[in-house]
């Protein structure tokens, strides 16, 4: 469920990210111990583990201090120098090693919030000695919609949820925003709820409100050498859920009742040398439930039907070419903080779904995906020293129709497409997409939700912003690498 407890991240856009860093290489000329605290006037840090060290970081008054088997970090005042040029202030520091450390982060999600808008995360609160049990808040200030004093967001007052957004006067109220992700093991089940608002005016909570809650328990684990299964019970239920239905876009589920039950068995194919020249993954899946979501027939009703899934899915990973790569970065490593791994690859996959409602309708669908991916360069010159390119033709074959349109069988020919360049130094243009070929679909729909990400990547860190054209989200992406190296390093300030 660690995709379940990420999701808020990554539908959100701008925001930094902090890695939990293994090891730091640190210079100071004085360093005074008093029993649990270590203090400093004056302390340089860096995670990078050659010179010159790409990304330092500047404490003064630093303090270590570790009370109760909890380390806390606290400084001053700290700034980033990123390549011993460019200086960035972050301010005063206040860090519990074991939780996350960048609490805040700005986005802009124009359906959501409007544009722009920022975000704190604040400390978790704990209900219980094992730290098991845990309450994650983030609250949302939205700028852009305070700014303008209006609002696309919502439907008009007195119509359903699912009416169309309208340009309306914003109060005070719709301003702020909350997420919610509460966490908790109940006897040998996990129980998982995220929610989250686009504004604080619960007079529209209908409109507000979006949850999913999870209770779910491992029923059947295997492990060996090559393969690992697991098998997995979850209950669940949804409120105003979004669903992404290819070129229909995106679409709510208004409610969701039911029960799952997944199986999943991943295992690596090797030949005489211990060498892997296939992955294999297979899923059998059952799920009940009741949902209520737009007619197909008709978007601006809901209606309400059970649903029976049987999925059925097999993906294979075939290793056609793959040498040998290094085991270690050096020095020489400017661009990467791992070894690339070249190679030709070929990917098969096939899916069968059966779906039976409750209304007497039914729908099978086969899908089947196969194409090649190539990884060529190993990111160390500065010129098209690294290139990434994936190519899935994708087909659908289906019987019957659903009465929802969240789960209608659309885009029933498309090509997957994944590429990544390397431009100059350590800039990469990625691109991610789906091209429709179905003769039978619009021009307008022919390229299917396109992605641009453009990166600065260094061995320390590494900067990417993207931005969504069909969701209208943006993406801001900092992230400080971590390295589990050996021994104590040479003095780099």
């Amino acid at each position: 469920f660690g995709n379940i407890l990420r999701k808020r991240d990554s539908d959100n856009s701008f925001k930094a990210n902090i890695n939990p860093v293994k090891r730091t290489r640190f210079v100071s000329e004085r360093i005074d111990i008093f029993d649990n605290v270590w203090k400093s006037e004056t302390l340089y840090l860096t995670n990078d583990p050659f010179n010159d060290a790409q990304l330092i970081v500047k404490n003064f008054d630093f303090k270590i201090i570790v009370e109760e088997e909890k380390t806390k970090i606290r400084t001053k005042w700290s700034k980033l120098i990123f390549e011993n040029n460019v200086n960035l202030p972050i301010g005063p520091r206040r860090i519990n090693v074991e939780e996350k450390t960048f609490k805040w982060g700005a986005g802009y999600d124009k359906q959501k919030f409007d544009g722009f808008h920022v975000f704190r995360d604040f400390d978790p609160i704990y209900f219980n000695n094992k730290n098991e049990t845990v309450l994650d808040i983030r609250s949302n200030f939205l700028i852009q919609r305070a700014l303008t004093g209006e609002t696309k967001s919502f439907p008009e007052e007195n119509q359903s949820s699912i009416s169309p957004k309208i340009t309306q006067d914003a109060n005070t109220l719709d301003y702020l925003g909350l997420d919610l992700i509460f966490q908790s093991p109940i006897n040998n089940w996990n129980y998982y709820l995220l929610a989250n608002t686009n504004s604080l005016d619960f007079e529209k909570l209908d409109k507000i409100l979006e949850f999913e809650t999870f209770l779910t328990k491992n029923i059947y684990t295997e492990e060996k050498k090559h393969s690992k299964a697991l098998g997995d019970l979850t209950l669940f239920g949804s409120f105003r859920e979004k669903t992404k239905n290819g070129s229909l876009g995106e679409i709510t589920v208004q409610s969701s009742l039911g029960g799952r039950i997944d199986f999943v068995k991943d295992e690596k194919i090797v030949n005489n040398f211990d060498k892997i020249i296939l992955n294999k993954t297979s899923l059998l899946s059952f799920t009940y439930g009741q949902y209520s979501s737009p007619s197909k027939n008709s978007p601006s009703e809901l209606i309400n039907r059970n649903r029976y899934n049987l999925s059925l899915k097999r993906i294979y990973n075939f290793h056609i070419w793959e040498p040998q790569k290094p085991k270690f970065i050096d020095s020489s490593f400017k661009y990467t903080p791992e070894t690339i791994q070249k190679g030709f690859y070929w990917l098969l996959e096939g899916n069968l779904d059966f779906f039976r409602y409750s209304d007497n309708n039914k729908q099978d669908l086969f899908l089947v995906k196969t194409g090649p991916k190539l990884v060529l360069g190993d990111f160390k010159k500065k010129l098209l020293d690294y290139t990434e390119i994936g190519i899935y033709p994708r087909f659908k074959f289906n019987y019957g129709e659903s009465p929802f349109l969240f789960d209608q069988v659309v885009d029933t020919k498309v090509i997957e497409l994944v590429a990544s360049q390397q431009i100059y130094g350590p800039l990469i243009l990625k691109f991610t997409g789906e091209l429709n070929v179905d003769e039978k679909m619009s021009e307008n729909d022919n390229l299917i939700n396109p992605v641009l990400d453009l990166s600065w990547n260094r061995r320390a860190y590494n900067l990417a912003i993207f931005y969504n054209f069909d969701t209208e989200v943006g993406g801001l992406n900092f992230k400080i690498h971590s390295f589990n190296f050996k021994g104590l390093g040479k003095k780099f300030k």
